[in-house]
């Protein structure tokens, strides 16, 4: 199936660093290399660990929701994402959740 232009224009518009005065209208979680993702506001780098999904799952959202105090639309959206959906990027065995601050968070 090739992609119209429509859609390539759409593609284009995704950022992980939205700025001043742009419409955020989802937020989509993803998995990536971390060096890849340099450039995103959110993000945690998952290692092997003992930490099962659903665990890891509570802990990345809780990261999230509290770097996201000040931005009242990017926490809505955040609290906003399911179970599933925030799940599905999560690799089924154990993993350990790795980023700044949340040593914070734990604590």
């Amino acid at each position: 199936m090739k992609k119209g232009p429509d859609q390539v224009d759409m593609l284009t518009k995704l950022t992980g660093i939205p700025k001043e005065g742009d419409t955020i209208l989802n937020a989509v979680p993803m998995c990536a290399p971390y060096s890849m993702m340099t450039s995103h506001k959110y993000k945690v780098k998952l290692q092997p660990g003992t930490l099962k999904r659903g665990k890891a799952k509570k802990v990345i959202k809780d990261l999230f929701s509290s770097l996201s105090k000040n931005e009242k639309v990017e926490g809505f959206l955040i609290k906003s994402m399911t179970d599933i959906e925030l799940m599905d990027p999560i690799p089924s065995q154990g993993v350990k959740v790795v980023a700044p601050g949340i040593g914070k968070l734990q604590n």
